[in-house]
């Protein structure tokens, strides 16, 4: 559904550099969601992020993919934390998705 979302509070340890990484399945050929991070756009223009199929719905191991939030293939997004706590939103914009973990990985 479109506009449906989930807030999570999340304790950043350290100031630093993150890529966020989502442990996603999805059957449909794409799924879009704007990502928020403390009210602002995670992406560039307010685009959300593009998550191609991963072969179904989580039936099965081989239907997960960790996905890494990037503006194109091979691009990751970057972006900097304070030490603290931090609001990150994940917004329905199209095609389902199952999501089974959130990961801050320090660069």
């Amino acid at each position: 559904m479109t506009g449906v979302g989930a807030r999570w509070q999340i304790e950043v340890p350290a100031d630093g550099r993150y890529l966020l990484a989502l442990k996603v399945s999805t059957h449909e050929p794409e799924a879009v969601r704007a990502l928020r991070l403390d009210g602002r756009s995670l992406l560039a223009d307010d685009r959300p992020i593009r998550i191609p199929t991963t072969g179904g719905f989580g039936a099965t191991p081989e239907e997960w993919r960790h996905v890494i939030v990037s503006t194109a293939p091979g691009q990751p997004v970057e972006f900097v934390l304070t030490a603290g706590r931090h609001t990150l939103d994940l917004i329905s914009v199209s095609g389902p998705l199952n999501l089974d973990a959130l990961r801050l990985i320090p660069r």
